[in-house]
Parts: C-alpha cells; sequence; structure tokens
C-alpha cells in the first residue's frame, strides 16, 4: 500500500473512532443533563421555606429551611433535614466554611450557626442585640480569605467576623444615617455618590445622597 493510501486508511479509522466516542457519551448521559433542564424536588415539610444555599465539602448542596431545620439535598435529589434546638429562629444565609462544616445566621434568635456534615448542631449568640428588640438580625454570610466567617447585621449597621472556634467580633459599617450625613456635610451640599441604608432594615441599598 502506498503512503497516500495508507494516510486514507488512517483517516477513516479515526474518523469512525470519535464518532463511537461521540454516540457513547450521549447514550450515558442522564436525562436531566440537558442544558436548560429544571427539576424540582419537594421538601418535607409541606411548610417548609427554603431561602439560603450552598454547595457542602461533602459534594451535595445544604440550604436554610424557615421551619428551623438545615437542609441537605445530594445531587440525585434525596433530602435530609436537621431541627435547629432553636425554634422560630428565622434561618437565613449559609455558607461552607474553612472548616470543612456549614455555617448560617438566624436572623431572629441573633445567633450565627454552625453544622458538621454529620448534622451536628451548634449555635453562637451575637455579643450585642444593636439596641433592638429583635437582635442584630444576622443575614448574609460568607467564607472570609482568612478562614472566618463575615455576615450583615441589617438591625446594627455592622458586619460582623467569627472564627471557626465562634469568637465574634462585630465592626460599625460607618454607613447609613449618621455617615450619610457626615458625608453630605463633607461633600459642601454638592451632590455625590455614598452608600447608605434604607429605612426598611431589612434590605441596604446604594443609592445618590445630596445635601437637603
Amino acid at each position: 500500500m502506498n503512503r497516500s493510501g495508507w494516510r486514507s486508511h488512517l483517516t477513516a479509522l479515526l474518523t469512525a473512532l470519535i464518532a463511537c466516542v461521540g454516540l457513547l457519551s450521549l447514550s450515558t448521559a442522564p436525562a436531566w443533563a440537558a442544558a436548560g433542564t429544571i427539576t424540582e424536588f419537594s421538601i418535607p415539610p409541606a411548610e417548609s421555606d427554603p431561602v439560603g444555599i450552598t454547595a457542602g465539602p461533602d459534594g451535595n448542596l445544604w440550604f436554610t429551611d424557615s421551619a428551623s431545620a438545615i437542609g441537605r439535598i445530594t445531587t440525585k435529589g434525596h433530602v435530609t433535614g436537621f431541627p435547629i434546638p432553636t425554634a422560630n429562629s428565622g434561618l437565613f444565609g449559609i455558607t461552607a466554611g474553612s472548616d470543612g462544616n456549614l455555617w448560617f445566621t438566624e436572623e431572629t434568635s441573633n445567633k450565627i450557626g454552625r453544622i458538621t456534615t454529620a448534622g451536628l448542631v451548634t449555635e453562637f449568640p451575637l455579643p450585642t442585640t444593636c439596641g433592638s428588640s429583635s437582635g442584630c438580625q444576622p443575614l448574609g454570610i460568607t467564607a472570609g480569605p482568612d478562614g472566618n466567617l463575615w455576615f450583615t447585621e441589617a438591625s446594627g449597621n455592622k458586619i460582623g467576623r467569627i472564627t471557626t472556634a465562634g469568637l465574634v467580633t462585630e465592626f460599625l459599617s460607618g454607613v447609613g444615617i449618621e455617615g450619610n450625613k457626615r458625608a453630605r456635610k463633607k461633600g459642601g451640599g454638592k451632590e455625590h455618590e455614598n452608600i447608605s441604608c434604607d429605612d426598611d432594615t431589612s434590605i441596604n441599598f446604594f443609592k445618590k445622597v445630596s445635601e437637603d
């Protein structure tokens, strides 16, 4: 066989091999893997109200549930609930920590919680109530580059930090009503950009402020 014929046969063989691999990958792909396909999984009990969700270090997804429980769902859709010791705690944000556990906020009980992938829960009360009967209302939480967990306090105009050992430190954010007044005064009455808190302390907004 001459060189040209040899190349022709090799090209045909490689083409057939690539086609077989492609067909095999399509035949083994699960039905839900099609792009854009959404599958919903029911969460017990019926009155559940899932809020935050994050990927866990165990390969599962973990979420907060208003029914005072932390939920775990496998990638196949199997759900397990882990009750929180404090009832009506207003579970909100959740994130994976550097310690291999999941950390979450308890808005109405003024606590930060930790749950292991085995389901063991520990709660850490915040050191202050931010002068409010409803507490500091911790909401969002995320893992920081320093290995600690950082969270927002909607009622306290603060950012909180909690170590994986449970030590909490609170920092004034420097924004809000008083911060706006100082910024407006420093601006000499000229309109400028500033970060401020809305009157509804449950949500923070970015907005433009000017001299009254």
